[in-house]
C-alpha cells in the first residue's frame, strides 16, 4: 500500500477472489510509481518495490494490464509491458505518452506475436499532469470507475464486439450498448476486439485483426459515448474514489453485482486501503462455489482533501 503527498492510494491483486483459478497462476500485473519514486508492480507474480532514480517530484504513474489469450504468453507478455513502464521516464504530454506506447506495441508485437496469435494484454494507464488532472492511455476490457456516494461511473469504453457495434453504426442507443456491455449472457460482452500486441479489429471495415491500435477518439464515437475516448485528459473530482481494475471483478454469474455496491463500500471505507478490502471480501462473498473465478487486481485512489 501507498500514500503520497496529494493521493490515498492502494492496490491489491489475486489469482482468484475464491482461491481457484481456472489457468494456472497470475497473469494480472499492475504498476504504481508515486512522486517520491517509490514504485511497487509485479515480477514473476511477486510483489516488486523499487525506487524509480529519475522519477520527478510530484508525479505519479497508475497502470493495470491483464494478459490475455488463456496461454502462458498472455501473463509473460504483461509482465514485459510493465517492466517497460517501469522503466521510462514521466511524460508530461499526452502526444509523446502515447507515442510511446504506440511505437512499444509495435516493437513488442514484432516479436511475440508475428503471426497473429490471439494473445496479449490490456492496459489501462493514468500519467499525472497536474495533481488533479490525469493523462489516459485505454486499450482492452480493463475499466477506470469514478465512484461517489450515490453511484459508480465506467470511464472508459471495453475494445469488445459491443463497442466495435457502436463504432460501425449497428448499435445507436446506450441503452442497447450497456446491455451488451455488461449482460454476460451475451458473446458480444466477452468477445476482445483490440489489444496491447494482439493489434485492432475495432475499425467498421476490420474483417480480421490489423497490427496497429485502433484508438477509439471522441470523433469516432456517437455523441452518447464520445466523453470515453480511450486517449484523453480526466480531471479528477475532490469527493470520489477512483478504481482501476481488471476483469475478474465482473467475472460473475451478475457481471456488476460487485461494482454496484461499490458506492455503499466508499461510503463505509476509511481510506483508499479499507475501501480495496472490503471490495475484495465482497467479490469472495459473490463467488459461487465451484466457480473458477478470474485474476482481479486493483488500484483503489482519491486527492486528499489538501489537494484540492
Amino acid at each position: 500500500m501507498s500514500s503520497t503527498a496529494f493521493m490515498d492510494i492502494s492496490y491489491l491483486s489475486q489469482v482468484s477472489p475464491s482461491g481457484q483459478a481456472g489457468r494456472k497462476g497470475n497473469q494480472d500485473n499492475f504498476l504504481v510509481i508515486a512522486p517520491s519514486g517509490k514504485a511497487v508492480c509485479l515480477k514473476r507474480r511477486e510483489q516488486y518495490h523499487f525506487t524509480h532514480q529519475s522519477w520527478p517530484e510530484g508525479q505519479y504513474r497508475l497502470v493495470v494490464s491483464d494478459g490475455i489469450g488463456g496461454g502462458r504468453h498472455g501473463g509473460e507478455i504483461s509482465e514485459e509491458l510493465i517492466e517497460a513502464l517501469s522503466c521510462v521516464g514521466h511524460f508530461s504530454e499526452q502526444n509523446l505518452l502515447c507515442s510511446f506506447l504506440d511505437d512499444l506495441h509495435h516493437e513488442m508485437q514484432q516479436r511475440w506475436n508475428p503471426d497473429r496469435l490471439k494473445e496479449g494484454a490490456t492496459l489501462t494507464l493514468l500519467e499525472s499532469q497536474t495533481p488533479n488532472q490525469v493523462q489516459l492511455f485505454h486499450v482492452g476490457d480493463s475499466r477506470l470507475f469514478e465512484i461517489s456516494q450515490s453511484r459508480v461511473n465506467c470511464l472508459t469504453l471495453d475494445h469488445s464486439l459491443a463497442t466495435r457495434q457502436v463504432v460501425a453504426g449497428a448499435i445507436t442507443s446506450e441503452v442497447v450498448w450497456e446491455q451488451a456491455i455488461f449482460d454476460p449472457d451475451r458473446p458480444s460482452s466477452e468477445l476482445l476486439c483490440q489489444a496491447f500486441v494482439l493489434g485492432s479489429a475495432m475499425a467498421p471495415e476490420s474483417r480480421n485483426f490489423r497490427p496497429t491500435l485502433f484508438p477509439l477518439t471522441e470523433e469516432r464515437l456517437p455523441w452518447f459515448l464520445a466523453d470515453k475516448a480511450d486517449r484523453r485528459l480526466i480531471r479528477l473530482k475532490a469527493g470520489c474514489l477512483y478504481l482501476l481494475a481488471t476483469d475478474g471483478f465482473w467475472h460473475l454469474p451478475d457481471s456488476m453485482s460487485c461494482i454496484r455496491q461499490a458506492p455503499e463500500l466508499y461510503q463505509n471505507s476509511r481510506d483508499s486501503e479499507d475501501f480495496l478490502q472490503q471490495l475484495f471480501a465482497l467479490l469472495k462473498k459473490q463467488t459461487p462455489d465451484r466457480w473458477l473465478g478470474d485474476n482481479c487486481t486493483a488500484i483503489a485512489f482519491q486527492l486528499k482533501p489538501e489537494a484540492v
